[in-house]
């Protein structure tokens, strides 16, 4: 079963923006090299404004998958892995409204 995971990082390193560059660059180089999948797997990847930090949105089968995804960015941030429940909205709020109701 495929399940969406949010995993928030954080660059908790300190350096130059030219080192952080090709430290990622190199990253991404091992990651398409180890998990040429990694592209269609990554479904967002977001940055946090004026920070070296933001959420990646991973869509794998195994929670093996998504270790292989984030392995090779391992040295260079740190990761809050978090899975995805999908709600229909209308139906959440169809519910809650009924059980405001009766309680």
């Amino acid at each position: 079963m495929v399940a969406l995971y949010q995993c928030t990082w954080r660059w908790p390193g300190v350096g130059d923006a030219g080192e952080r560059s090709r430290q990622f660059a190199r990253a991404f180089l091992v990651a398409d090299r180890e998990v040429p999948e990694l592209q269609g797997m990554v479904r967002a990847w977001y940055t946090y404004p004026g920070e070296w930090a933001g959420l990646l949105i991973v869509e794998a089968e195994r929670p093996e998958d998504l270790v292989r995804v984030l392995n090779p960015f391992n040295g260079l941030m740190t990761w809050e892995v978090k899975p995805l429940l999908a709600q229909d909205y209308a139906e959440t709020k169809r519910r809650l409204s009924q059980q405001a109701s009766q309680g």
